[in-house]
């Protein structure tokens, strides 16, 4: 595998990164499979900060074919509420014709489309898991520089995309080149700022490789030729909406305040702190006799075991994800099962970190088995 070298921040495009840390051999992909594990890609997965800008990134990056090689669906409540409520952002605004980036299994689409079924929605996506719906047109590509539709949408959209673009000034400019004057252009991010001070897991990984504040992002819209009409947050911690129009000048000049100690401080107090915890975790479960599970086949169990959490005596993961069940994940020995398996079970014991969702988790495994007891990292 060819590793795509970030020897430039992805800022200020000068080479002045500084390596914070590295883990070892880290898995590329982030879910269940039901390979072997000697067919797993794994790589360094290096945390860079640039000195000019503060602005925390990984180096080197996964080639996006191989990446994004696999359908992903987002589950649980919080996700349903999340594209209601983005949906119902977009309701605000009219539009006719609009271009969604990376629609994946098409969930925004239609929750926006149970209110305006008349609306002409395309979902341009390089691996769509969407049931077929004739009023959804599909495009099976990645927005990349060499996307031209000749404006022929009045609106783009796109849902927690900018962050996994390698690039996202390039990105909002493809988006720019897109629209015409005074058209829209919404989307949805994570709160990365409001994950990375509260110790979220994914705050970084091989495919949110940037940190982007909320500052750097309006910054980048600035710059791109954006002005903001609107902002939204959903719930305490998870997303920005933006509604935003192309304006007719980029402004090139635009500031970007330099964040270069608070970064680096915020980054190793971040790493000091998951060391602690999940030495303290390993003490817990090396003396506990209980039948010992880890929830979810995803990133965040992938994050704590590779940084040092014992799985020897974890007998599986659990997800909500019934497509993860009896498959294997990745970059690991553990096979994953539905959590009802705990209701047969005498005083599991369930490990959990999976912000900003451990409350809905903890609840809906309190609500199998009452005597569960739960290990939150933090």
């Amino acid at each position: 595998m060819d590793l795509i070298q970030r020897n430039e921040d992805v800022i200020s495009k000068k080479g002045d990164l500084e390596l914070l840390y590295s883990i070892n051999n880290f898995p590329i992909f982030q879910h269940c499979v039901d390979t072997s594990f000697d067919e797993d890609l794994l790589a360094d997965m290096n945390y860079f900060i640039s000195k000019e800008t503060g602005v925390i990134q990984l180096n080197p990056l996964i080639p996006l074919e191989i990446l994004y090689n696999r359908k992903f669906n987002a589950v649980g409540n919080l996700w349903k509420e999340h594209h209601k409520s983005f949906a119902s952002f977009l309701s605000k605004y009219k539009f006719l014709s609009l271009l969604e980036i990376g629609g994946s299994t098409g969930s925004l689409a239609f929750e926006f489309m149970q209110n305006n079924p008349n609306i002409d929605w395309t979902i341009l996506e390089p691996n769509p898991n969407i049931e077929k719906n004739t009023n959804i047109k599909i495009i099976k590509k990645i927005f990349d520089k060499d996307i031209n539709f000749d404006c022929h949408y009045d609106t783009i959209v796109h849902s927690h995309t900018l962050e996994h673009s390698y690039d996202p000034f390039d990105f909002l400019k493809n988006v720019n080149n897109n629209l015409k004057t005074n058209f829209f252009h919404f989307f949805s991010v994570p709160r990365m700022q409001v994950w990375f001070e509260n110790f979220y897991t994914s705050f970084l990984d091989f495919e949110h490789n940037i940190y982007l504040t909320e500052n750097i992002i309006d910054y980048l819209l600035e710059k791109s030729g954006f002005a903001i009409i609107e902002k939204q947050f959903y719930g305490p911690d998870h997303s920005i909406f933006y509604a935003t129009k192309k304006i007719t000048n980029s402004n090139l000049n635009c500031f970007l305040t330099n964040n270069y100690n608070l970064h680096k401080k915020l980054f190793f107090d971040y790493f000091s702190k998951y060391k602690l915890a999940i030495e303290k975790i390993n003490n817990k479960i090396n003396t506990s006799s209980k039948k010992k599970y880890l929830f979810g086949g995803h990133f965040n169990s992938q994050f704590l075991i590779y940084l040092g959490l014992n799985v020897d005596n974890i007998i599986s993961i659990i997800d909500n994800d019934i497509k993860k069940h009896k498959k294997r994940l990745y970059g690991t020995n553990l096979f994953a099962d539905s959590p009802e398996i705990l209701s047969q079970i005498n005083d599991p014991l369930v490990i959990i970190w999976n912000a900003p969702y451990t409350n809905e988790i903890i609840k809906s495994i309190l609500d199998i088995n009452p005597k569960t007891e739960i290990i939150k990292l933090f």
